[in-house]
């Protein structure tokens, strides 16, 4: 991604963040149709998939609140975040209370770690500005593809 597309992207969930800290507006902002039921549906459906002893990167992973959601339900496996906010990092690991989440683009980084199941939910959401959209979110799906051991789950808006 263009180094003024991150920018503009990583400043937006800043904001958001600094606006909204640890609640779900700082995801997608207020006028979103997002709520916190409908995050909570779309994790129940991949979890099913997630073993218990599974690690779990999380792509655009937001306040991890995947992260949160599998430990409810007994999960006992790896989680690791990446987000290209790092005002989301910071949120991530100052309430994880360790340093799991890191402020990445999987694209442009040269991220190379694999793990069992590498998901992305809610965020293949923006056409990063100033790029060729499609052709990005092809990028991300293939390299989310080709560091996962078992599958990849992602959803596109």
């Amino acid at each position: 991604m263009k180094d003024s597309s991150r920018k503009k992207m990583s400043d937006f969930y800043d904001n958001l963040v600094n606006n909204h800290g640890l609640d779900i507006k700082s995801l997608h902002g207020k006028d979103a149709n997002y709520t916190k039921s409908k995050q909570e549906t779309k994790f129940s459906i991949i979890s099913k998939y997630i073993k218990d002893k599974d690690s779990v990167l999380d792509v655009g992973c937001g306040l991890a609140d995947l992260n949160f959601f599998l430990l409810e339900r007994n999960w006992i496996g790896q989680y690791n975040g990446i987000d290209i906010s790092p005002k989301m990092v910071e949120m991530c690991n100052n309430t994880l209370g360790k340093k799991s989440v890191s402020c990445v683009d999987i694209v442009e980084e040269d991220y190379k770690k694999n793990h069992d199941i590498v998901v992305s939910i809610s965020a293949l959401q923006h056409r990063p500005p100033f790029e060729e959209g499609d052709e990005y979110i092809k990028k991300i799906v293939t390299k989310m593809y080709d560091i996962s051991n078992e599958f990849t789950i992602f959803d596109v808006f």
